[in-house]
């Protein structure tokens, strides 16, 4: 579905009357403004608001918009706009509530990424009460060290079950992009139209054999950034906001007693 802005500028008729221009004979700067087209002053000042933007993540890396606006001294539109338009140029990334300067794409992680897929090193975490439906799959290179993550990889397994298989994020997708109807579901009469779903779900995947999301990170790497002062910085912000939840999880899902003799070799450093 397309949406077309149309921006409408008013202007007191009395000051059309007042100008020496005609309608069709202004200058290029007033003609320029009446397309919605940013002048010369415009585009200096959005260019100075990104370079300020730029500076201030450079030495605080993972500011959310507000926090960025208070350092800047500008409103949070504004500073929104702008970090959309340097997303929009992947000079800007956002991760979770903070946004960061791009530092490059990740060539090294991509290719041992590739390489862990294409020699096979992936287990199966089969969702079994509906057959060839839906999995969860992992990777660990070197492989003989898969072991220590089993009970980690076995909660994302839960967690995914938990998610109802991500139903909802399908048709959440679906729906939102006309692919399916939003008459699929009545929540008064508790069913499903299975014609409605069929024709949806077929236009939206259309000949689509396997969708497959896989998130990856480089331990080495990963502890290089967290101990860089970007890192730190962000990690203690993180923390922050999640470090009660951390703990929460921890005690009430300790680790299985197989995993006791790492935790004691963990005590005695």
């Amino acid at each position: 579905m397309s949406t077309i802005v149309f921006i409408i500028r008013w202007v007191p008729e009395d000051h059309l009357m007042a100008t020496r221009y005609t309608r069709n004979d202004y200058p290029p700067r007033h003609r320029r403004q009446r397309l919605g087209k940013p002048d010369r002053l415009q585009r200096k000042l959005s260019s100075d608001h990104r370079a300020v933007v730029r500076k201030i993540l450079e030495s605080n890396p993972g500011l959310n918009v507000s926090q960025i606006a208070e350092i800047a001294a500008l409103d949070r539109k504004t500073i929104r706009k702008h970090l959309g338009e340097m997303q929009a140029k992947s000079s800007v990334e956002k991760v979770g509530a903070g946004y960061f300067l791009a530092s490059g794409a990740s060539d090294e992680l991509n290719s041992l990424v590739k390489k862990a897929f294409r020699e096979g090193l992936v287990n199966a975490h089969n969702v079994l009460f509906a057959r060839n439906t839906a999995g969860c799959y992992s990777i660990v290179d070197p492989g003989e060290s898969r072991f220590r993550f089993l009970d980690w990889f076995e909660s994302k397994v839960i967690r995914f079950k938990d998610d109802d298989l991500w139903l909802d994020e399908i048709l959440t997708y679906a729906i939102r992009y006309g692919f399916v109807s939003r008459r699929v579901h009545s929540k008064k009469e508790k069913r499903i139209d299975r014609k409605l779903l069929r024709k949806g779900w077929e236009q939206c995947f259309g000949d689509t054999r396997l969708l497959v999301f896989a998130y990856a990170i480089s331990p080495q790497d990963f502890l290089r950034f967290l101990l860089s002062p970007r890192g730190v910085s962000w990690a203690t912000r993180v923390l922050e906001r999640k470090w009660d939840s951390i703990m929460k999880e921890v005690t009430e899902r300790p680790a299985p007693k197989t995993a006791r003799p790492a935790l004691q070799w963990i005590k005695n450093e």
